[in-house]
């Protein structure tokens, strides 16, 4: 049966673990799993058994090379069909079936992406982001939580032009898939749908090195959970930045896979 394969990419431990196995049961057969973590990582009983046997150095800015690693382990499964990127803050927003139909019914990647923004000499990351070694026609950006079809994941495994260059910059992991497939004039062959939700519309606590996603830390906060219930709504396959320590029992109702299983309805 064709599966779809979730990578993992964390720097400690998967966070919410029983909410992750709730997503996946039953479906044993449609799905298979590798994490990527840090050396000195501790991962739990579960995802422990998916780790894979190599740690590569990454950075917040770079990853990419440790992503096109995993591509090259997950391709070594034949019926892996689709490839997931997930970091360890991520949620399944709905049920397995769900997901599966969405990804599996279209041929095509899954992601948005736009012209590099940091290619205009005039852009404050000029230096570190602008791809200056890469023809400007194919220069783009893209969110990092990329969703490839086979088609893509094994070209990206093989390439040995586009990735060493891409891999020089900062915020490669946001620069290299749409990039890559631009220059093999196969942007035509990526839905440009983000399945993974971030809220860049709220601020984080003062103090935060730079901007990122808000972190939900509460959802007894009523805006927490009105965001994240109308993003479940809206078809979001999957959310981030979720806190290690946050309670997720507020949202658990709206969550299907949970719902049956804790309510029975």
């Amino acid at each position: 049966m064709l599966k779809i394969a979730f990578l993992f990419l964390v720097t400690t431990n998967v966070y919410h673990e029983s909410h992750w196995r709730d997503f996946w049961r039953g479906n044993e057969q449609r799905y298979s799993v590798y994490v990527h973590s840090k050396a000195q990582a501790q991962l739990g009983d579960f995802f422990s058994q998916y780790k894979l046997p190599f740690s590569m150095p990454t950075t917040w800015a770079n990853t990419i090379l440790a992503q096109v690693a995993m591509l090259q382990a997950a391709l070594k499964d034949p019926d892996n069909q689709k490839f997931v990127y997930v970091s360890e803050s991520t949620l399944p927003l709905q049920d397995f079936d769900y997901v599966y139909d969405v990804l599996m019914q279209d041929d095509r990647s899954f992601f948005d992406y736009n012209v590099n923004p940091h290619s205009d000499p005039s852009n404050c990351l000029y230096k570190r982001r602008s791809l200056d070694k890469i023809a400007p026609e194919f220069r783009y950006k893209n969110w990092q939580w990329v969703v490839l079809n086979r088609k893509h994941a094994q070209m990206m495994a093989q390439d040995k032009q586009i990735l060493p260059i891409v891999a020089t910059y900062e915020a490669d992991n946001e620069l290299y898939a749409a990039t890559f497939l631009a220059a093999h004039g196969l942007l035509d062959e990526i839905c440009k749908l983000d399945t993974c939700y971030v809220n860049w519309n709220r601020r984080n606590p003062p103090g935060a090195a730079r901007p990122t996603p808000y972190i939900y830390t509460d959802f007894r906060d009523q805006e927490s959970l009105n965001c994240m219930v109308q993003m479940i709504r809206k078809r979001f396959l999957f959310a981030r930045k979720f806190s290690e320590f946050v309670d997720l029992a507020p949202l658990d109702p709206y969550l299907d896979y949970r719902r049956v299983l804790i309510y029975g309805i």
